[in-house]
């Protein structure tokens, strides 16, 4: 099943959150505006080619971590919900040891994770 492109709007929102960025200051680096920006990321523009390409350089990124599918973890699924800054920093806490118990699980098996 392919990445929707709203997906990939909540994908580049998630990266530029997690790297601190406004969406004026990814918009700039896009060679878009901040309007055209937040439609991408809220679902109600379509991104482009030349504007995926961009928006990997703006933030860093490969295509494949826009545009790859992915199972997506609970905690990430929660994310949104949360409305508080202690709430979501718990999230994340939980989502990095769930992340850590099935890597040191994968290792156990005789299943390198590398």
């Amino acid at each position: 099943m392919a990445v929707s492109y709203q997906e990939i709007g909540r994908r580049i929102a998630g990266y530029r959150n997690e790297l601190g960025l406004s969406q004026e200051v990814v918009a700039k680096r896009m060679g878009i505006s901040r309007a055209v920006l937040s439609k991408i990321e809220n679902g109600q523009k379509a991104i482009n080619a030349m504007e995926l390409q961009a928006a990997c350089a703006a933030l860093g990124l490969s295509l494949n971590d826009l545009v790859e599918e992915r199972a997506q973890s609970l905690a990430v699924a929660l994310m949104g919900s949360a409305k508080t800054e202690s709430a979501k920093q718990a999230i994340a806490s939980v989502d990095r040891l769930a992340e850590e118990y099935l890597w040191q699980l994968k290792i156990a098996e005789g299943k390198s994770p590398c």
